[in-house]
């Protein structure tokens, strides 16, 4: 798994998985387990396409979001420039409508009961020089 090698060349190990578009077949298990991986999906998403569709994200999401959800927001600028200034302020508007709700965002390790990532160094795997 590349990605786990290139996050354990900066000392961390990740112990979730996120499938791809939440779509997972039977194989997943296996190798996850063999990886020491535990699935996560995400329980609530704005169907952004990626933030190529950030128009009214917050108010989509505003509009599905429950306690305890787990939300599906992409970590990749829009692909259009003059769209990054609408796709912050609409992160904005998001996180202060939650804290208006008296909704918190709250770690993996809280909803789960599990750690999120280890020291590579703690599981054998090689780190940076």
């Amino acid at each position: 798994m590349k990605t786990q090698e290139a996050i354990a060349e900066n000392g961390l190990r990740p112990l979730f998985f996120r499938p791809p578009v939440g779509i997972s077949n039977p194989r997943l298990k296996s190798v996850l387990h063999r990886e020491n991986l535990q699935a996560v999906s995400f329980s609530c998403r704005a169907y952004d396409r990626g933030n190529k569709d950030i128009t009214n994200l917050a108010e989509r999401l505003m509009k599905k979001i429950r306690p305890g959800d787990i939300i599906l927001l992409h970590d990749i600028a829009p692909d259009k420039k003059k769209d990054l200034q609408i796709w912050t302020d609409e992160i904005e508007i998001f996180f202060k409508t939650l804290s208006e709700r008296e909704l918190q965002v709250v770690p993996l390790k809280q909803l789960t009961g599990l750690e999120e990532m280890t020291l590579a160094a703690e599981t054998g795997e090689q780190m940076k020089p």
